[in-house]
């Protein structure tokens, strides 16, 4: 029988003269980021064998072929969760199916919650490590997986060289994951900072995770959407989540390109 993922690779084989070089997944907010990049074609997920249903506001739900300096590129445009209620399997679908297309490497992208002082909202940030207290994790195959390094040196380093190029400071972070959907307390959020953690968010740690038991060099790039629950005056709401992060990533999309480029060059 076959998977759902090789059903997908099947129908997806002839958008690529060669292997995509780079995956991405786009994570809230973020596909404003490739509204002004080299899109050569589209496909929603729904037209995807296997692929499964994306629901969240803010996740355009389709999978764009786009050219860069170093090769082609497969960007997710919208991720999948575990609180919309699908299975560890289905949520890192997209990665599975960056590793079966051959992509080299992948970058997620998430918004997040500030808790470390000096990240501010409409801060663009690299994951250095994390805290996972999601309660679940992807297969990770026979055995033990080791998390010594999660988050790829040569493509974190990748990253920063080209957004420094730009003047943008991209500094390192510690992300803790939640289950979600509903956000973190005040307490929780002081619970967080405690244990090691500088930023929040609700996913990108279990893609991670399944990205290196398939062998495949992982970066993870996150904006800071709000300070986290208790650290501002404001209540939280998606909608000001996606209108920051928006906002944000639209005017890095040109150096975000170039970064892509240059981790294609260092996987």
């Amino acid at each position: 029988m076959t998977s759902p993922v090789a059903a997908a690779r099947a129908a997806l084989g002839g958008l690529w003269e060669e292997p995509p070089a780079v995956a991405v997944i786009l994570g809230s907010g973020f596909a404003a980021v490739a509204r002004d990049w080299p899109v050569r074609e589209r496909r929603a997920y729904s037209g995807i064998p296997g692929f499964p249903a994306c629901g969240v506001q803010g996740h355009a739900g389709e999978l764009l072929v786009v050219d860069t300096p170093a090769g082609g590129a497969a960007i997710f445009s919208g991720r999948l969760h575990a609180y919309e209620g699908l299975a560890p399997a289905e949520v890192v679908f997209p990665v599975d199916l960056a590793a079966a297309l051959g992509a080299r490497a992948i970058l997620l992208t998430a918004a997040a919650g500030g808790i470390r002082p000096d990240l501010a909202p409409g801060d663009l940030v690299l994951a250095a490590d994390h805290i996972n207290l999601a309660g679940w994790v992807p297969p990770v195959g026979d055995g033990f997986l080791d998390l010594t390094e999660v988050y790829d040196p040569r493509l974190r380093s990748a990253l920063r060289d080209t957004a420094h190029t730009r003047g943008v400071p991209l500094p390192e972070a510690v992300l803790a994951c939640v289950r979600g959907p509903v956000y973190e307390t005040p307490a929780e959020v002081r619970m967080l900072g405690r244990l090691g953690a500088d930023l929040v968010c609700m996913s990108t740690v279990p893609e991670a995770i399944r990205a290196r038991a398939l062998g495949l060099p992982v970066a993870a790039l996150l904006c800071v959407a709000n300070r986290a629950a208790g650290l501002a005056p404001d209540l939280l709401s998606h909608a000001d989540v996606l209108d920051r992060v928006e906002g944000s990533v639209a005017r890095h999309a040109p150096w975000l390109l170039q970064g892509i480029a240059a981790m294609a060059r260092s996987a």
